[in-house]
């Protein structure tokens, strides 16, 4: 039930993200409140967990441009796309807010920033320009600095010099030099720096002005290494989400039991990256996991079937499961592709 220290915020299944959104662009969040999340079209109590699977949830759509563009670059290592629309949006001051605000009701950050991004954002543009480098870059500014590179002599320089995409990346950098042996390397770092960091600072500082608006960003500073895997990608591992489980007294097992766990090891093993995720994300409302996060529990009377509630971070089995491997990874399937089952 909704507490005196949370509003309710209304939110439909299929369309969840422009409704927080709409939530967070009112003007009137109190980031001091948690927010007691009620499903439109779905049965799902919230006790936490539906909060963490909206935002997670949100924040996939963010990361992917589902609905605006606003990133560019390799999915687990974003930077701001510099267009018109991300710029005029606010939506990264908004976002900036939101992540803030996830993070202190749930833990749940934004994590697909660029390292050299989330450098800038936590300790400033002084320390990020110790960082950034040729990984920052699209393959096409790449292939130029690799050409900027192979200059030998005064002829390589002026015959670099006739290149128009060259030319043209090198004045929208603010580079005026002429391309030579002796210039080069210079004119290297200028492109990296601009296109790696000064190009999305303007939209980096909208969400350092959002994240502002919780009492949680002097903190986040001060610890920019404890923070970091809330902002910067790290790839789920089986080893990781078996490391997550917590497992009953195993005196007490009965076989069937121990072969629905033997079941349940299998198939985390031969999960891919997407699959943990969905895993995580259906028992915990993340899409990572914490060391001993998620029980495992079996019941009489569930008549076969599995169950998962993300607000205790719970997966619950049958004593009894009727079926092989196959027919488990089917049923377990089933649960997981389920938006919301916390109940």
């Amino acid at each position: 039930m909704e507490s005196a220290g949370s509003v309710a915020v209304t939110v439909h299944t299929n369309d969840m993200w422009r409704d927080i959104l709409h939530h967070y662009k009112s003007g009137t969040v109190d980031f001091g409140k948690r927010l007691f999340i009620k499903l439109s079209d779905a049965p799902a109590i919230d006790a936490g967990g539906v909060r963490r699977q909206v935002y997670s949830t949100v924040y996939n759509e963010f990361q992917c441009n589902k609905h605006i563009k606003l990133f560019t670059g390799p999915s687990h290592s974003l930077s701001p796309a510099c267009t018109a629309e991300a710029r005029s949006s606010g939506l990264f001051k908004i976002l900036g807010s939101m992540v803030g605000h996830s993070i202190w009701q749930d833990g749940i950050g934004f994590p697909f920033f660029s390292f050299t991004n989330y450098i800038y954002i936590m300790e400033g543009e002084e320390k990020a320009l110790q960082v950034c480098s040729d990984n920052d870059i699209g393959a096409g500014v790449a292939e130029v600095i690799s050409k900027l590179q192979d200059i030998k002599t005064e002829d390589d320089g002026k015959e670099v010099m006739k290149d128009e995409l060259i030319v043209d990346i090198m004045s929208r950098c603010g580079i005026t030099m002429i391309a030579n042996p002796s210039t080069k390397n210079i004119i290297v770092q200028d492109i990296i720096t601009y296109e790696a960091l000064f190009k999305h600072s303007k939209l980096l500082d909208q969400f350092v002005e959002g994240l502002k608006a919780t009492s949680l960003y002097p903190l986040l500073r001060v610890f920019p290494t404890l923070f970091q895997p809330l902002f910067t990608f790290t790839e789920l591992t089986s080893e990781e989400v078996q490391k997550s489980l917590i497992f009953p007294n195993e005196k007490s097992f009965i076989a069937q039991e121990t072969i629905i766990l033997c079941y349940l090891k299998k198939y985390i093993d031969e999960c891919d990256s997407e699959g943990l995720k969905e895993f995580a994300l259906s028992i915990t409302g993340r899409i990572s996991v914490l060391p001993k996060s998620i029980e495992i529990k079996f019941e009489a009377d569930r008549m076969g079937t599995i169950a998962t509630h993300s607000c205790s971070g719970e997966i619950i089995f049958p004593r009894q499961f009727e079926g092989d491997y196959e027919m488990f990874c089917s049923a377990l399937k089933s649960v997981l592709s389920h938006d919301f089952n916390t109940y």
